[in-house]
């Protein structure tokens, strides 16, 4: 039974084939963070920051649009509402005047 298990083994061995090449992948290196500089560490955290400021500069920019929207109307309504209490002023005085 041995004698079977060396002949399977030789036999396994001499129709393998052999050769002087290694296979094997490769892969890029990355830093591992404790050993980047400052610099390198703040770069990411920077343009998050960055793109933060951007969202929020685009926010306001729509907020101011709309604010000046709503100031516009507020002062046409403004400027239309005394004209009408003057029409009305006027036509009351009439009034009053024809009763004297």
């Amino acid at each position: 039974m041995a004698f079977v298990l060396i002949a399977a083994g030789v036999i396994a061995g001499a129709s393998m084939s052999t050769s002087k090449e290694a296979h094997a992948e490769v892969t890029g290196r990355v830093e591992p963070p404790a050993f980047q500089s400052g610099g390198q560490q703040s770069v990411p955290i920077l343009r998050e920051i960055s793109g933060t400021l951007r969202q929020i500069d685009a926010r306001l920019m729509r907020l101011e649009t709309v604010a000046q929207k709503m100031q516009s109307a507020a002062l046409r309504s403004a400027i239309a509402q005394p004209e009408a209490e003057v029409e009305e002023t006027t036509g009351t005085e009439e009034s009053t005047e024809g009763l004297r």
